[in-house]
C-alpha cells in the first residue's frame, strides 16, 4: 500500500481551482491522448480482458466530452467537477470507467486502490486514488455531489455470481511527458483462483508547461 500523497492532491486541487497565467489563459485545456493497441486516435478508448472464463472486464477512459456526459447521465448534474475551471490549465485527473461483470459460481474479490498505470520500461507505476483521496477531493470541490461520489470504487470491490457493476477510477495527471502502456490490477480473487488483470493502452500525457 502507498504512502499518503497529500501534497501531491494539494497541488492537485490548486491546479483545478485556481486561476492561470494570461499567457497561458489563450490556450484550451490540454487532454492526454489515449488509446487501446491498434485503435485510431478518434475511436473508442477501451480495453477489455476476460478472466478465470467468467470474469468480463472493461476499462474506458473518459476524455473530457465522455466524461461530462456520463455525469449528466448517471449523477444527473450538469457540472463537471474534474474540468479545469480556467482555460489553459491542463486535464488535472485521468478518470475511467471501470467495468465488472461476473459470469461464474464463485464471488470475485477485487481492489482497485492495487491498480496502476505502467510505463513501458516498467520503472512508474502510478496508483490509482484511493478510498481517502476521494473523500478529500469531494470535500473540496463542492461540485462533487453524493450521486456521483457512490460511483467510485471502494477500498475493495465484492462480485457475486451473476452481478455486473461500474466503478470510477481516477488517476492524477501526469507531472511530465511521459508514456504509459497498461493499466494493471493484481491478484483479482475468485474462489481459489487468483490472477491479474492487464489493460494495455498508450497514454501520452504532455503538460501544457511543455508546449
Amino acid at each position: 500500500m502507498r504512502k499518503s500523497a497529500g501534497p501531491a492532491l494539494v497541488l492537485l486541487l490548486v491546479l483545478l481551482v485556481t486561476a492561470t497565467t494570461p499567457s497561458c489563459q489563450k490556450k484550451p485545456p490540454v487532454a492526454p491522448g489515449f488509446a487501446p493497441p491498434g485503435a485510431p486516435a478518434t475511436g473508442a478508448s477501451e480495453a477489455r480482458v476476460t478472466l478465470f472464463g467468467t470474469l468480463d472486464l472493461g476499462l474506458r477512459f473518459l476524455e473530457p466530452e465522455t466524461r461530462a456526459r456520463y455525469i449528466r447521465e448517471v449523477a444527473g448534474q450538469d457540472e463537471d467537477p474534474f474540468r479545469p475551471t480556467d482555460p489553459g490549465v491542463e486535464e488535472p485527473f485521468l478518470v475511467f470507467l471501470f467495468t465488472i461483470e461476473n459470469r461464474g459460481q464463485s464471488p470475485v474479490l477485487i481492489s482497485p486502490s492495487f491498480g496502476a498505470m505502467v510505463d513501458r520500461k516498467g520503472r512508474m507505476n502510478l496508483p490509482p486514488f484511493d478510498a481517502r483521496e476521494i473523500q478529500e477531493l469531494m470535500a473540496a470541490v463542492p461540485a462533487f455531489t453524493p450521486e456521483l461520489g457512490r460511483r467510485f470504487h471502494d477500498a475493495t470491490v465484492n462480485v457475486n455470481p451473476g452481478q455486473r457493476m461500474s466503478r470510477l477510477l481516477v488517476f492524477p495527471a501526469l507531472p511530465r511527458k511521459v508514456e504509459m502502456v497498461e493499466v494493471v490490477f493484481p491478484s483479482l480473487m475468485s474462489g481459489n483462483l487468483s490472477a491479474d488483470a492487464h489493460f494495455p493502452f498508450t497514454v501520452t500525457w504532455t503538460p501544457i508547461s511543455a508546449f
